[in-house]
């Protein structure tokens, strides 16, 4: 009798312990599938919409709004919504303007998502001068800080916030990073 009792408790703990192991694999394997990976983002206005704001500038119009195409690649294996966002632009540290991103977006799973932002640009009358003076020379840069309020669903409504700092615009640039834009280059050449 004793025999089969230890072999009962030996059997019993055997089979724990496998599930114990097959239940750390999977959570790791899990964890790595699904770890989050910070979303990749690239601006994909042309360059003629900075030129008609340039340009508005110029004739001492100090309040610009338009809209910036912006691509979003959600590398995760869950779909993410933008609850809300907001930031701000500066040049050479000064607060020059502000954009919202719009509520409701969805950055589906492994995709690139393009949404339109909401800017408006309201430099005083030197700052502007001095705006349209660098983009003219191809030197116009703004430095972007926001805040956004993501969601993902698939996890029982999960919230959190991610901030971006210090991201700088280039505008005009044609060397700026598009490889997620439909359109590859600023300028479109016939050839």
């Amino acid at each position: 009798r004793k025999c089969k009792k230890i072999d009962f408790l030996y059997g019993c703990c055997r089979l724990f312990y496998l599930l114990a192991a097959a239940v750390i694999v999977l959570t790791a394997a899990g964890f790595i599938a699904f770890y989050p990976q910070y979303p990749e983002y690239n601006v994909c206005s042309d360059e003629m919409d900075w030129k008609s704001i340039v340009d508005g500038m110029t004739s001492i119009k100090m309040e610009a709004s338009f809209q910036v195409l912006i691509s979003v690649e959600n590398r995760n294996k869950l779909d993410a919504v933008i609850d809300q966002g907001s930031g701000s632009f500066k040049h050479d540290g000064v607060h020059v303007g502000t954009f919202e991103i719009p509520a409701g977006v969805t950055l589906q799973r492994m995709a690139i998502t393009d949404y339109l932002v909401n800017i408006n640009i309201t430099p005083d009358k030197w700052q502007a001068l001095e705006l349209t003076s660098e983009y003219y020379k191809g030197t116009l840069k703004f430095l972007v800080e926001a805040e956004i309020d993501i969601t993902i669903p698939a996890l029982g409504g999960y919230t959190f916030q991610s901030n971006i700092s210090n991201y700088m615009i280039h505008v005009g640039d044609a060397m700026s990073d598009r490889h997620l834009c439909a359109c590859q280059s600023w300028k479109q050449t016939d050839e």
